[in-house]
Protein backbone atom coordinates (compact mmCIF):
# COMPACT_ATOMS: atom_id res chain seq x y z
CA UNK A 1 0.00 0.00 0.00
CA UNK A 2 1.28 3.47 -0.88
CA UNK A 3 1.73 6.33 1.57
CA UNK A 4 -1.17 8.31 0.10
CA UNK A 5 -3.48 5.34 0.68
CA UNK A 6 -2.40 5.11 4.33
CA UNK A 7 -2.99 8.83 4.75
CA UNK A 8 -6.55 8.32 3.52
CA UNK A 9 -7.22 5.98 6.46
CA UNK A 10 -4.81 7.19 9.16
CA UNK A 11 -3.07 10.28 10.49
CA UNK A 12 0.16 10.13 12.47
CA UNK A 13 1.01 12.24 15.52
CA UNK A 14 4.83 12.42 15.67
CA UNK A 15 4.87 13.87 19.21
CA UNK A 16 2.82 10.97 20.67
CA UNK A 17 3.72 8.22 18.20
CA UNK A 18 0.06 7.34 17.79
CA UNK A 19 -2.01 6.81 14.67
CA UNK A 20 -5.64 7.90 14.61
CA UNK A 21 -8.40 6.92 12.22
CA UNK A 22 -9.56 9.56 9.76
CA UNK A 23 -13.02 8.00 9.48
CA UNK A 24 -15.49 5.87 11.38
CA UNK A 25 -14.71 2.17 11.22
CA UNK A 26 -16.64 -0.98 12.09
CA UNK A 27 -17.41 -2.18 15.64
CA UNK A 28 -17.78 1.24 17.20
CA UNK A 29 -14.40 2.66 16.15
CA UNK A 30 -14.87 6.36 15.46
CA UNK A 31 -12.84 8.91 13.55
CA UNK A 32 -10.13 10.20 15.91
CA UNK A 33 -9.81 6.94 17.86
CA UNK A 34 -6.32 5.51 18.34
CA UNK A 35 -5.60 2.88 15.69
CA UNK A 36 -4.16 -0.52 16.46
CA UNK A 37 -3.32 -2.45 19.56
CA UNK A 38 -0.29 -3.68 21.44
CA UNK A 39 0.85 -7.24 20.68
CA UNK A 40 2.12 -9.76 23.22
CA UNK A 41 5.66 -8.80 22.13
CA UNK A 42 5.00 -5.13 22.89
CA UNK A 43 4.68 -3.68 19.38
CA UNK A 44 1.72 -1.59 18.21
CA UNK A 45 0.16 -3.08 15.08
CA UNK A 46 -2.61 -1.71 12.88
CA UNK A 47 -4.95 -3.49 10.45
CA UNK A 48 -5.53 -1.50 7.26
CA UNK A 49 -7.43 -2.98 4.32
CA UNK A 50 -7.14 -6.54 5.70
CA UNK A 51 -3.38 -6.32 6.18
CA UNK A 52 -1.40 -5.96 9.42
CA UNK A 53 1.28 -3.25 9.71
CA UNK A 54 3.71 -2.47 12.52
CA UNK A 55 3.15 1.15 13.62
CA UNK A 56 6.88 1.91 13.87
CA UNK A 57 7.34 1.07 10.21
CA UNK A 58 4.31 3.19 9.24
CA UNK A 59 5.65 6.11 11.30
CA UNK A 60 8.99 5.93 9.51
CA UNK A 61 7.22 5.82 6.15
CA UNK A 62 5.09 8.87 7.03
CA UNK A 63 8.05 11.01 8.09
CA UNK A 64 11.07 9.75 6.14
CA UNK A 65 9.72 7.65 3.28
CA UNK A 66 10.37 4.00 2.43
CA UNK A 67 12.63 1.88 4.61
CA UNK A 68 15.73 0.84 2.64
CA UNK A 69 16.14 -2.87 1.89
CA UNK A 70 17.96 -4.73 4.63
CA UNK A 71 17.22 -2.09 7.27
CA UNK A 72 14.98 -2.30 10.33
CA UNK A 73 13.37 0.23 12.64
CA UNK A 74 14.96 0.35 16.09
CA UNK A 75 13.25 1.78 19.18
CA UNK A 76 16.03 3.78 20.84
CA UNK A 77 14.53 3.61 24.37
CA UNK A 78 13.76 -0.14 23.98
CA UNK A 79 10.02 0.50 24.45
CA UNK A 80 8.48 -1.28 21.47
CA UNK A 81 5.18 0.59 21.71
CA UNK A 82 6.81 4.05 21.78
CA UNK A 83 6.50 5.02 18.12
CA UNK A 84 7.37 8.71 18.48
CA UNK A 85 9.57 9.60 15.54
CA UNK A 86 12.35 10.87 17.89
CA UNK A 87 12.50 7.34 19.34
CA UNK A 88 12.91 5.60 15.98
CA UNK A 89 16.04 5.10 13.89
CA UNK A 90 17.18 2.96 11.01
CA UNK A 91 19.37 0.02 11.97
CA UNK A 92 20.85 -3.05 10.38
CA UNK A 93 19.65 -6.30 11.94
CA UNK A 94 22.93 -6.59 13.87
CA UNK A 95 22.72 -3.00 15.16
CA UNK A 96 19.11 -3.57 16.18
CA UNK A 97 20.03 -6.73 18.09
CA UNK A 98 22.57 -4.78 20.17
CA UNK A 99 19.90 -2.49 21.61
CA UNK A 100 18.30 -5.11 23.85
CA UNK A 101 16.90 -5.00 27.35
CA UNK A 102 18.70 -6.78 30.16
CA UNK A 103 17.81 -10.50 30.24
CA UNK A 104 15.36 -11.53 32.96
CA UNK A 105 17.85 -14.20 34.05
CA UNK A 106 20.37 -11.51 35.06
CA UNK A 107 21.36 -11.79 38.73
CA UNK A 108 23.71 -8.80 39.17
CA UNK A 109 21.31 -6.04 38.14
CA UNK A 110 23.66 -4.86 35.38
CA UNK A 111 23.81 -5.79 31.72
CA UNK A 112 27.01 -7.58 30.71
CA UNK A 113 28.03 -8.29 34.31
CA UNK A 114 28.22 -11.62 36.11
CA UNK A 115 29.68 -12.88 39.35
CA UNK A 116 32.46 -15.42 38.96
CA UNK A 117 31.57 -17.87 41.74
CA UNK A 118 35.06 -19.30 42.24
CA UNK A 119 36.85 -15.94 42.66
CA UNK A 120 33.98 -13.86 44.04
CA UNK A 121 34.91 -11.15 41.51
CA UNK A 122 32.69 -9.54 38.90
CA UNK A 123 33.25 -10.05 35.16
CA UNK A 124 32.26 -7.56 32.45
CA UNK A 125 31.87 -8.94 28.93
CA UNK A 126 29.91 -8.96 25.68
CA UNK A 127 29.84 -10.92 22.45
CA UNK A 128 31.00 -9.60 19.09
CA UNK A 129 30.76 -11.73 15.96
CA UNK A 130 30.24 -14.85 18.07
CA UNK A 131 33.32 -14.27 20.23
CA UNK A 132 33.33 -13.26 23.90
CA UNK A 133 35.10 -9.95 24.66
CA UNK A 134 36.08 -9.16 28.24
CA UNK A 135 36.29 -5.74 29.85
CA UNK A 136 37.84 -7.06 33.04
CA UNK A 137 37.42 -10.27 35.01
CA UNK A 138 38.39 -9.17 38.51
CA UNK A 139 36.19 -6.21 39.36
CA UNK A 140 35.55 -5.82 43.09
CA UNK A 141 31.94 -4.62 42.68
CA UNK A 142 29.14 -5.13 40.20
CA UNK A 143 28.99 -1.34 39.74
CA UNK A 144 32.68 -1.21 38.78
CA UNK A 145 32.12 -4.01 36.26
CA UNK A 146 29.01 -2.27 34.88
CA UNK A 147 30.98 0.92 34.26
CA UNK A 148 33.70 -1.09 32.50
CA UNK A 149 31.04 -2.85 30.40
CA UNK A 150 29.48 0.50 29.40
CA UNK A 151 32.82 1.95 28.33
CA UNK A 152 33.70 -1.18 26.38
CA UNK A 153 30.44 -1.62 24.48
CA UNK A 154 30.15 2.09 23.75
CA UNK A 155 33.56 2.05 22.09
CA UNK A 156 32.55 -1.00 20.02
CA UNK A 157 28.86 -0.39 19.23
CA UNK A 158 28.64 3.42 19.34
CA UNK A 159 25.10 4.78 19.34
CA UNK A 160 23.65 1.24 19.30
CA UNK A 161 25.33 0.25 22.56
CA UNK A 162 22.85 -0.75 25.23
CA UNK A 163 24.30 0.83 28.35
CA UNK A 164 23.64 0.31 32.05
CA UNK A 165 23.90 4.07 32.54
CA UNK A 166 22.63 5.77 29.33
CA UNK A 167 23.32 9.28 30.62
CA UNK A 168 27.02 8.53 30.31
CA UNK A 169 26.59 8.70 26.54
CA UNK A 170 25.56 12.36 26.75
CA UNK A 171 28.46 13.23 29.05
CA UNK A 172 31.04 11.51 26.85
Amino acid sequence: MQLEQFKYFLRYEPHTGLFRWNMDRTRGVKAGDVAGGITSRGYREIHVQYKLYRASRLAWLYVHGPIPDGMQIDHINKNRSDDRIVNLRLATPIENSRNKKMPITNTTGFKGVLLHKETGKFVASTKLNGKRLYFGTRHETALEAALAYDAGVQSIHGEFASLNFPLQREAA
